[in-house]
């Protein structure tokens, strides 16, 4: 039951950071374009990219830490309420 939870948040996760489900929508529709961009792109531009996934890997890194904190506490919770019972 925690893994389904913890899989359903990360994919909400995901579709809140815009630049990242939109990434994996075009990689999905047409992955050939999607490399041609990137080929296209000079080493500075590659640098941006690369910095932006870091932070949205952060970002998912913190919210994820931030839900099992939850989910945690939620377990607590149950236990606490089945052993009050």
């Amino acid at each position: 039951m925690k893994i389904s939870i913890f899989i359903l948040c990360l994919c909400l996760i995901g579709w809140q950071i815009p630049g990242f489900a939109l990434a994996n929508i075009e990689a999905q529709e047409n992955q050939t374009v999607s490399d041609a961009r990137f080929e296209s792109m000079d080493q500075t531009q590659l640098q941006r990219v690369l910095n932006e996934l870091s932070r949205s890997l952060d970002q998912l890194r913190r919210k994820v830490d931030h839900l099992e904190d939850h989910i945690d506490n939620l377990e607590g919770d149950v236990r606490e309420l089945k052993r009050k019972r």
